[in-house]
Formats: structure tokens, sequence, C-alpha cells
């Protein structure tokens, strides 16, 4: 049987080259595109892929969004993030939101087809390039981490810490943002280990302690 394949990505040309990329690949597949998160979402009403490679930045519904969305009401599917995002926070979305690999798009045939293969088979694949960059980031911030100030935070981040502190809860936040719950609460999470915090309370005291109020 072909691996089903559905590319989510809103550029074109983008989605073109990779469906040349795909066509090399030895494995038997059946490649199919959409060029954003409702697109892929109205996909999954009628058909089925096996493995979505999903960009994030798209328009109507991001990457992130998406994932969510249909891992939800599709357990079983395999989401593969394609992205230029390289960051960790964008990698933590991902991971948090159902995908089982990520990829940057300057991804070569063979480790596509590797990355697909591995996922289609249950296991969990990472661009090599991006791993070793994320081990040097990551000893960075374990060095930066006693230092943190407010303005090491993503604007996004600030904002909830700040509604936080006025008393609102996660759905209430999620509401006033225009965001998900799911992506609130990874927010929180993140915020939580960004100062080493193990509750609200503390992420509070952390931040009147570095005079972030």
């Amino acid at each position: 049987m072909p691996i089903k394949i559905l590319i989510a990505d809103d550029h074109p040309m983008f989605r073109q080259g990779l469906k040349n990329a795909l066509q090399e690949c030895t494995f038997e597949k059946e490649v199919h595109e959409v060029s954003d998160g409702i697109e892929t979402l109205d996909f999954f009403k009628g058909q089925f892929a096996d493995v979505v490679l999903m960009d994030i930045n798209m328009p109507r519904l991001n990457g992130i969004e998406c994932s969510v969305q249909l891992r939800t009401s599709h357990p079983e599917v395999k989401i593969i993030a394609l992205s230029s995002f390289e960051d960790k926070w964008h990698i933590e979305q991902m991971m948090e939101a159902g995908a089982k690999g990520y990829l940057l798009k300057n991804v070569t045939r063979p480790e596509l087809e590797l990355a697909i293969l591995s996922v289609y088979q249950g296991k969990m694949f990472f661009s090599p390039e991006l791993v070793g960059k994320m081990l040097h980031r990551s000893a960075e911030f374990m060095q930066k981490e006693a230092r943190l100030g407010f303005e090491d935070l993503h604007e996004r981040e600030k904002n909830i810490i700040k509604l936080i502190y006025e008393e609102y809860n996660s759905a209430e936040i999620a509401a006033k943002l225009h965001l998900s719950e799911h992506t609130i609460n990874s927010y929180r999470k993140s915020l939580l280990a960004k100062t080493g915090s193990k509750n609200v309370v503390g992420l509070i005291k952390f931040a009147f302690k570095n005079g972030w109020f």
C-alpha cells in the first residue's frame, strides 16, 4: 500500500518543489496538497493521509493550531513539521501539538525520505542540523537561565504573565488573545520552565523578585 502524504503549505512553488522531491523517493506514495490549516482539516473530512508535512506559518489556521485539532479528531495521523522556524519555542509547540518530526525547509531528498519512513513506522525524527543547534542553544540557555530578564521573554509571554498576575485563567487568557486554551497552557508550561517555578505562585514570586512588575 502506498503511504498517503499531505503537504500543507501556503506557498505553491514550495509545494511543487516538495512534490518533485517526493516523486524521487523510493517508497510507494500518494501525494496530496492543501494551502492552509483550514483546508487541511477539510481534507480529513472526506479523505485520510498517513503523514502530513505541516508548515507552521500559514494563513487562517497555523500549523500549531491545526495539528492540535487534527490530532484530536485523527490521533493516528503522523505529523512532521516542515518549517523555516528553527527556534526552541516553535519546536516545543509542534511537539506539544502532537508532531512526531521536525524538518527545516532546506531539507534534502534523502533526509525527507528517511523522516517520512521513520515517522510512518512510529518513530520520531529531527533534522540532524536542527539537533545540533538545539543542543548548542540548550547549553546557552542553561548559562543564561539564572539572569533571565523580562526583556528576554517573547512579547506574547509578557502579555500572558501580566494576565496571570491579574488572575485570569487559561480559558479567559485564550479568549483575550484569540488563541486556543491548549496554546496558553503551553505558554504557561514554558514560563514555569524558564523561571524554574513549580506553579503559578512561584512564577509570580519570581516575577516580583526580578522586578518584572
